[in-house]
């Protein structure tokens, strides 16, 4: 796998090696992307994993990047270091004790763009679940940028207590919940990450209604947070939908390339029904290398997303619909 250093990195780099996974190193580390660059193209979507399935495959992986033959822009996906020879699922772009792991694939990210000629504000974050929460953070880091997430988590602290229990053991060992939780905040919450950069990034926050702990724990608190720490977020637009079905999980590939595209490319983005197509119950489509933080379960052949809501009687009423 090709390497090079993020203070070194060039285009002739990035079109030799384009279409490939390859190594970029910061401050003696190595951090894993893959390249999907389009020559014509002045937009870039830099997309970010949610949970994974190590039993699976072992990262580096780059969810969704056999779309894009489906993409019209140019695309960069980003690995997450914090899980990497461990057992865990998900990460958050956590690091370790002393380095943020997010910080440093913002800056192999701005470093690309930057290479690329593409202006700040043609500079788009896309992620769901974890990835969100990281699209969100990678945005907020880069100015003019704008992030694109689907049911992000806002604040790890209140996602399952068993999976960032987990991730503490394995990152900040010898450590109390409390303590990491304290030392590292703005790590762990959006909210603190906009109040240490006093920056909301502009942000198309999509969100499913029918998953109810996204929207306790995730949505309604960080909107609540912005008047504790004295910032607007106006910059977000909050796109709510329902969709029973698929709870947690994102929309379809279909649809998820397409609200990318309205966004990147301004298409009907005024409309008062501009996202109504994502009110929809389709099945969740089994996919390998698209794993978010939901178990998937098999029933009679269909495929019913376990979210934390109610997934087998969502699936069951979507079976009375028909």
């Amino acid at each position: 796998m090709a390497s090079i250093d993020v203070q070194e990195l060039n285009r002739s780099f990035l079109e030799e090696h384009n279409n490939q996974r390859v190594v970029i190193k910061s401050e003696g580390l190595n951090f894993y992307i893959k390249l999907a660059l389009k020559e014509t193209s002045d937009k870039l979507v830099v997309f970010s994993n949610g949970a994974i399935d190590p039993n699976k495959k072992k990262p580096p992986l780059f969810m969704r990047s056999n779309w894009v033959e489906d993409m019209t822009y140019s695309a960069v996906f980003i690995d997450d270091k914090t899980i990497h020879n461990s057992p865990l699922r998900i990460g958050w772009g956590v690091g370790n004790k002393n380095r943020h792991y997010l910080i440093d694939y913002s800056i192999i990210a701005k470093k690309i763009s930057h290479v690329l000629r593409i202006k700040d504000e043609n500079v788009y974050y896309f992620g769901s679940s974890a990835g969100g929460f990281m699209a969100l953070g990678l945005a907020t880091f880069h100015k003019n940028a704008t992030a694109i997430v689907n049911n992000p988590q806002t604040d790890v602290m209140k996602y399952y207590e068993k999976s960032y229990k987990a991730l503490f053991q394995r990152v900040f060992r010898n450590m109390e919940v409390d303590e990491v939780n304290k030392l590292y905040r703005k790590r762990l919450s959006l909210i603190e990450m906009f109040k240490t950069e006093a920056y909301v990034p502009k942000a198309f926050y999509f969100q499913n209604k029918m998953c109810r702990t996204d929207m306790v724990n995730h949505l309604n608190p960080m909107k609540a947070g912005f008047k504790d720490i004295g910032l607007s977020d106006e910059s977000i637009r909050y796109v709510i939908y329902e969709d029973e079905i698929r709870g947690h999980n994102p929309p379809t590939k279909e649809n998820t390339l397409k609200y990318i595209d309205m966004v990147v490319y301004e298409k009907g983005l005024e409309a008062d029904d501009a996202f109504l197509f994502l009110n929809e119950y389709k099945p969740v489509e089994e996919t390998n290398d698209l794993v978010d933080d939901v178990v998937v379960h098999h029933v009679n052949s269909e495929i019913v997303s376990s979210s934390g809501d109610n997934g087998f009687l969502s699936w069951v009423k979507g079976l009375l619909r028909k």
